[in-house]
């Protein structure tokens, strides 16, 4: 830590996965077709340089965002938490701000590994709000900054430490993205049968971000154009490939000790890909019924076609669904990533 800031309790050096020159720390799964409808799964890290984007896609995943929520109902220990970031703010290390988010106070948390900073919110304005509110994006904070704000921060400002935190606190909204590397928006047709698309959004005649799911709900999901993102933010990328950005907002998602034995929250996201044409169907005719099942939904393309051309249909999404779109396989990997993130029961303990 800063000079000033006491030293009995190290950070943790051994780290794997950095947040180095913008890159985020994140799990990368290799995939590979290994038989009939079977796959293989491996974390690994090639260069950007490596991928074949003509079959299968480089598939990372990563944290964007987690808020965490403690109850603290002692008046003794609300003052003590208050008193220590009092003081904390005093020696710089903490740097009071504004935030729309229900909390009287709203202060920024500095890091010594890490230019991003962690949200930290005291003392709500409504009763059903948990006292203490810690909000911070793993993917851009990298693995040795969130074990910085966790064994450092949290160290001081919790009479219970890091552990009081994974023992106690509750995830009130966590955002998880899935990143398709090779694999362009353009080219696909998402859908679920449980979730209501919401929105969508295109330009020039090609789909750009679409919407499943109310934001007002518990569960969201936005799929978008990474790289536009990334040009408009003025964000170098390593690579010319298109890339797919898949976002999954979990809010109200239980207790933070239970986060790796998450179901995955992808599972009834299903994939079609508009350049593999089923034999029966002429590739005109299946990207304009995909067209048109992404500017509403396939259900609803679906309903206006004659029976035998909905059967047609609805065997041909099936049939252009690519072996690599695999959920469950992909949320395997839910545990590494964990852990490139820090959030692993390891890193709250010294």
């Amino acid at each position: 830590m800063k000079s000033g800031t006491p030293s009995n309790k190290p950070v943790k050096s051994n780290l794997t996965n950095k947040h180095v020159n913008g890159k985020p720390a994140h799990s990368i799964i290799k995939i590979k077709k290994v038989g009939k409808g079977k796959l293989d799964l491996a974390s690994h890290s090639p260069p950007i340089s490596a991928i074949n984007c003509k079959s299968t896609p480089q598939i990372a995943m990563s944290i964007d965002k987690i808020s965490l929520t403690l109850p603290i109902t002692s008046a003794a220990t609300k003052g003590a938490i208050w008193n220590v970031v009092k003081v904390q703010e005093e020696l710089g290390y903490v740097k009071k701000t504004y935030s729309k988010n229900g909390y009287s106070y709203n202060a920024f948390l500095s890091l010594d590994v890490s230019k991003e900073p962690a949200l930290l919110s005291l003392y709500p304005n409504k009763k059903e709000y948990s006292f203490v509110r810690l909000e911070f994006n793993p993917a851009k904070m990298g693995k040795d900054g969130v074990e910085e704000l966790l064994l450092a921060h949290m160290e001081y400002i919790l009479p219970g430490g890091p552990e009081q935190l994974f023992q106690s606190a509750r995830v009130s909204r966590l955002d998880i993205a899935i990143d398709l590397l090779g694999i362009g928006i353009k080219n696909t047709l998402f859908y679920s049968n449980y979730a209501v698309r919401s929105g969508f959004y295109k330009r020039n005649g090609y789909l750009e971000t679409l919407y499943l799911g109310s934001p007002k709900s518990n569960r969201q999901t936005r799929i978008y154009d990474k790289k536009k993102e990334m040009a408009k933010n003025e964000i170098q990328s390593e690579s010319s490939v298109p890339m797919t950005r898949i976002e999954r907002v979990v809010k109200h998602g239980g207790p933070l000790k239970e986060l790796a034995s998450w179901e995955d929250p992808f599972g009834t996201l299903q994939l079609c890909m508009l350049s593999d044409a089923p034999p029966s169907i002429a590739p005109w005719l299946w990207r304009m019924f995909c067209s048109a099942a992404n500017q509403t939904t396939p259900q609803a393309t679906l309903a206006q076609l004659p029976p035998a051309k909905k059967t047609a249909f609805k065997a041909a999404m099936q049939q252009a669904a690519p072996h690599w779109w695999s959920t469950e396989e992909i949320w395997e990997e839910w545990p590494n990533t964990l852990g490139a993130a820090g959030l692993r029961p390891s890193g709250f303990k010294l």
